[in-house]
């Protein structure tokens, strides 16, 4: 797994592969060539119905390798396409299961297989096509209507996440105490958080900023396990903020 994470990093430029593919279809036909020979003149050449077999188990391997390193795309360019999926795809997809909606139980020898539910969160992104950032509008569904605006900074190896509170929920320091045990567990896993709140405007209106940044695996963006982990755990963190802190999480229209 890790060699081929590895290849996947490897950059070959388009003249390479077409040389390559040329290469990998022409020793693939002189390969099959010698099976359908063998085979069809097997009485006289009783040896080269073994001599091809062998030759294509020890070719087929490094075929395969070939192959994978000719079309691995470890340019910058794969890196932002794979930055933009995460955040536009994955990230949003996994939050959208912030109310975690659940069907009727059921009975297991009877039924194999989980329901289905769709979940009710909305979650908006705004992203550029070309940048790393993306700010995410989630709203959640019941009668209080909880609002989290957040933005995530996905710099290859690392994240920024930045949760935005209106101004109108309290003071720095009111808003650093309602957040203590959040900021707490975010610590535990690897977050280091800014221990300054900062002021922004990001989401549309005056707002504080809390940011918590965390260092990544450096084949974080070719790892689609590391990156659902890493989705589903942001998931987890919010539940606990919101939580933790409902008031500061109210739509603003309720208090307007």
């Amino acid at each position: 797994m890790e060699l081929f994470q590895n290849l996947a990093n490897v950059f070959v430029p388009p003249w390479v592969r077409t040389l390559i593919v040329l290469a990998l279809t022409a020793l693939l036909g002189f390969c099959l060539f010698l099976t359908v020979g063998a085979l069809l003149d097997s009485a006289e050449r009783p040896d080269w119905i073994e001599a091809s077999f062998y030759l294509i188990g020890v070719l087929l391997p490094l075929l395969l390798i070939v192959f994978v390193v000719s079309f691995a795309q470890g340019d910058a360019a794969h890196l932002r396409h794979r930055t933009d999926a995460f955040l536009t795809r994955l990230l949003p997809q996994t939050l959208a299961f912030f109310d975690n909606p659940q069907p009727d139980f059921s009975d297991p020898g009877t039924s194999r297989r989980s329901r289905r539910i769709a979940p009710k969160t909305k979650v908006r992104v705004r992203k550029n096509a070309d940048s790393c950032i993306a700010l995410y509008d989630i709203e959640l569904p019941g009668e209080r209507g909880f609002r989290v605006w957040m933005k995530a900074e996905l710099n290859v190896r690392k994240i920024n996440i930045v949760l935005y509170v209106s101004k109108d929920r309290g003071e720095r320091e009111a808003i650093l105490d309602a957040l203590r045990h959040s900021i707490e567990g975010a610590s535990a896993e690897g977050y280091k958080v800014n221990p300054a709140i900062g002021e922004s405007d990001a989401p549309g209106f005056p707002c504080w900023s809390l940011v918590l940044i965390r260092q990544l695996d450096d084949a974080f963006l070719i790892s689609s396990r590391q990156q659902l982990y890493y989705a589903q755990d942001l998931l987890f963190f919010l539940r606990a903020v919101v939580g933790d802190a409902p008031q500061l999480f109210v739509p603003r229209k309720e208090t307007a």
